[in-house]
């Protein structure tokens, strides 16, 4: 297990911005499942006039090129919403969603979609360091926790940051994460189980919901699966260079360990949870 060397994983992500949406199949489907997990346990939302669930301040953790963000806003309607991610370039991949003023809050002409005031905002930083919104309706972090050093304390500080009543939903990964990987190359990012993350959920918040499963990719070689990784920017884990010696040695061990007739597999260990925090 090795400590997440967050300005390498700001570098690798910026370097995945033009291939990450393209690349991500698996993370496309655990946001498309985090959004129809949260309609059904979220009963408290009224509709607005367009039709989606309406809901007051929304802050978004670690929202990337958008992908949950955008299947977030089809099925909601925020008064307000903040889009935070660690790498500043994902700004300009929600320029669709984005509308700044001079205050960089409040749109001067809100665009089709948006919340009444059509306040969206990016919020750069490493969420566990910032100062976050308060008097908030809802958290959501989709694909992004298993990056952090200290996750129950975070997530402390976020219910701090909610309502009473207010809503964190958000997904990570479990200890079969590219379990390949990790056996191959003895190395892995510190993948907390299910039981153990609905441990971490401070006192003052209830789960409402929780899920786990298994999904696997195939690939026809061992330089597929590092080119899919480095497309996706979680190949960011330490510092290496690949010669072609070491290359030949990884595709080698991998075949002669996990080769089926598929192809080569990829294992991914998605984790959803959907909490309230308790009325006082």
């Amino acid at each position: 297990m090795m400590k997440v060397d967050k300005d390498l994983i700001s570098k690798r992500f910026s370097k995945a911005v033009g291939t990450y949406d393209g690349a991500a199949a698996v993370q496309d489907a655990i946001a498309e499942r985090m959004v129809s997990l949260l309609q059904y346990h979220d009963g408290r939302r009224g509709t607005a006039a367009d039709g989606r669930n309406a809901v007051g301040k929304v802050l978004e953790i670690g929202c990337g090129t958008g992908l949950f963000t955008r299947k977030f806003l089809k099925a909601y309607s925020p008064e307000r919403m903040w889009l935070n991610d660690i790498c500043q370039d994902y700004e300009e991949s929600l320029s669709d969603i984005l509308c700044k003023s001079k205050d960089d809050a409040v749109c001067s002409e809100p665009v089709p979609g948006m919340g009444p005031d059509g306040s969206f905002v990016f919020l750069p930083g490493d969420a566990e360091s910032l100062d976050l919104p308060q008097g908030l309706d809802m958290a959501v972090s989709c694909s992004a926790f298993q990056w952090f050093h200290d996750i129950p304390a975070f997530l402390r500080k976020v219910s701090d940051a909610l309502n009473d009543g207010g809503i964190l939903a958000f997904s990570t990964f479990g200890p079969d994460n590219l379990v390949e990987i990790s056996y191959l190359e003895g190395v892995s990012l510190h993948y907390r189980s299910l039981a153990e993350i609905e441990g971490m959920i401070p006192d003052g918040m209830e789960i409402l919901y929780a899920e786990e499963c298994r999904e696997v990719q195939f690939f026809d070689s061992a330089l597929s699966v590092l080119r899919h990784l480095k497309s996706t920017g979680v190949a960011g884990i330490r510092r290496e260079f690949w010669t072609r010696s070491r290359l030949e040695d990884f595709g080698r061990r991998y075949r002669e360990r996990f080769s089926t007739d598929d192809g080569l597999p990829l294992t991914y260990h998605p984790i959803w949870l959907i909490c309230r925090k308790i009325f006082k």
